[in-house]
């Protein structure tokens, strides 16, 4: 009974898929075409714009209700080629369409945003984001509702806005997600100095933790003092965030770009805090992105006698550039110039390459280690991946990427046949945005 029950939820999460892979190629040929030639108001178009209910098509389709009301209808999908690790002998590649999601996001009375989508491609529907946000003051805006916590530049960048294929190790494992909870933010001096501050019911749907307290501020130094042009956004941030670990909490484990475990779960218990650091800079049709993060875990009373025992410490780095060819200015996001097959255009291209590490270890080390959950000393085991990609912007709504990465493991607990493991695995992805 119980395999026909998987199997039944298997045929439904595939027919979902289907469903939502067509709606893919459905928008993905007439948003194209409309891609192609978006046509610019007339003096009485903008006057009939400030009264009465009209539905409008700039960037995605939208619907208006005089000055008071915008609804912006919203799509996402994209699907992978996978290339499994290039020393399996089957050298398997597959499509696997990821996700679709829909949403609507916009304002009404002027002050307050909103935001709601639903992700398709799950067993059931799933509500990712959900959230509305008060802005009466520019430097001092509430937020309330279901949204990711502001900690960690690339866990905060969309999925769809990444310069790879995948979040960086740091970003998918330790970084807090998605809860239910209360957010103050601001910003000040034209953009200059932003803070985000917030109380949360968790660290995310799939972290065990209790309520969490973040904060982050993010600003641009140099703007006040005198330096060249091109140095002037560079924009540097940090960030810090405790949680409560109810007993009995599990710590994440390390897991790589392709899901393979290679650090051990240990039991936990107290407080989880994290502290991350970042940067970014982009000048012309350059950037740099680096981000480190160091997560600490208590183990109070987890030893097989119900003594403390050192923290389980996570800590991880990343640095990554990147170079659009074509010319256009990365700082602005990327729109190409020339849209592909519009008057002879090619769309915009670009190059990125990211190199990671992380890292899983006790924070003292008494006794030999011992892969065991109440183990006093952990093993130390990491992951260093290398990725080199490119980006073929076609126009505002596709995107083609394709990823190299390189993998190298060391002290793989789960393994004794090996302590380093070394793997190759490349992906392309499809993507449609609206």
């Amino acid at each position: 009974m119980r395999a026909r029950s998987v199997k039944r939820r298997q045929i439904r999460r595939y027919q979902r898929r289907r469903i939502a892979a067509a709606c893919f190629l459905v928008l993905l040929l007439p948003c194209s075409i409309l891609a192609q030639d978006s046509s610019t108001s007339t003096a009485e178009g903008k006057k009939a714009e400030q009264r009465g209910v009209r539905f409008t098509y700039k960037d995605r389709p939208s619907l208006r209700i005089g000055k008071s009301v915008r609804i912006d209808f919203r799509a996402k999908f994209h699907g992978d080629f996978r290339g499994f690790p290039l020393e399996d002998k089957k050298k398997t590649t597959l499509f696997e369409f990821r996700r679709a999601r829909v949403g609507v996001q916009g304002n009404f009375l002027r002050e307050f945003e909103y935001e709601l989508e639903t992700e398709l491609t799950d067993d059931q529907p799933r509500l990712r984001d959900a959230y509305l946000n008060l802005r009466y003051f520019r430097d001092f805006q509430i937020q309330v509702g279901k949204f990711k916590q502001p900690f960690g530049r690339d866990r905060l960048t969309a999925f769809h806005n990444l310069d790879f294929i995948f979040r960086s190790r740091i970003g998918s494992e330790i970084a807090p997600g998605r809860d239910i909870g209360v957010m103050v933010h601001g910003r000040f001096y034209n953009r200059g100095l932003n803070y985000q501050t917030g109380i949360f019911r968790g660290s995310g749907e799939d972290d065990a933790s209790g309520r969490t307290i973040v904060a982050r501020l993010t600003g641009l130094p140099l703007r006040l003092v005198p330096t060249p042009e091109w140095l002037r956004s560079l924009e540097l941030g940090i960030a810090v965030a405790s949680s409560r670990l109810p007993e009995g909490t599990i710590a994440p484990r390390g897991e790589t770009v392709f899901g393979q475990a290679f650090s051990q779960r240990v039991q936990v218990n107290g407080r989880r805090f994290r502290a991350g650091i970042e940067m970014e800079w982009a000048s012309g049709p350059f950037s740099i992105q680096g981000e480190f993060i160091h997560s600490r875990d208590g183990r109070r009373q987890q030893s097989v006698r119900m003594e403390d025992l050192p923290d389980a410490i996570a800590r991880g780095w990343y640095l990554g550039a990147t170079w659009a060819i074509t010319g256009e200015k990365k700082a602005e996001g990327i729109h190409p110039r020339k849209e592909f097959l519009r008057n002879g255009g090619f769309g915009a291209l670009e190059v990125a390459t990211r190199y990671e590490h992380l890292r899983f270890a006790s924070s003292e080390h008494p006794g030999p280690p011992v892969a065991h959950a109440r183990a006093p000393n952990i093993p130390s085991t990491s992951d260093r991946a290398w990725t080199a990609g490119i980006n073929w912007y076609l126009n505002r709504y596709i995107r083609i990427q394709g990823n190299v990465i390189r993998e190298r493991v060391e002290g793989f607990p789960l393994d004794s046949s090996a302590d380093r493991q070394i793997f190759w695995s490349r992906i392309a992805r499809l993507q449609f945005v609206m």
